[in-house]
């Protein structure tokens, strides 16, 4: 029985193919946290080890991030490290953005004035 040799992926699709993993992954554990029946000692250790898996893989696929950017990747993408920290209007957590998202979200109106509280 022979194989269908597989198509060697370009640097792109590993990157987006990471960045499905990563969102569905940060998704799910911010999830557990907020649930009382996950709130184990194991399931935090899980968790933990879960992020520090993806800050490895991360470095691994974007390499270290610079010094003006975060050691998080974009919230919106997930595909650049992060350089700002952008308040969403009707959010009540600031997301992490890459340069092209911020802009994509100022653009359409959609952060919140910083104000004088």
């Amino acid at each position: 029985m022979t194989s269908t040799p597989r198509k060697q992926s370009t640097v792109a699709e590993r990157k987006t193919a990471f960045a499905a993993l990563y969102r569905l992954v940060k998704t799910s554990l911010s999830r557990g946290r907020t649930m009382g029946s996950l709130s184990s000692a194991e399931f935090q250790q899980g968790v933990d080890q879960t992020y520090e898996a993806l800050d490895v893989l991360a470095r691994a696929i974007h390499g270290e991030p610079k010094r003006w950017q975060y050691a998080h990747l974009c919230d919106v993408c997930c595909l650049r490290y992060a350089e700002h920290f952008a308040r969403e209007a009707g959010k009540e957590l600031s997301t992490w953005c890459c340069t092209p998202c911020y802009r994509h979200l100022k653009a359409e109106g959609k952060l919140k004035e910083a104000s004088n509280e």
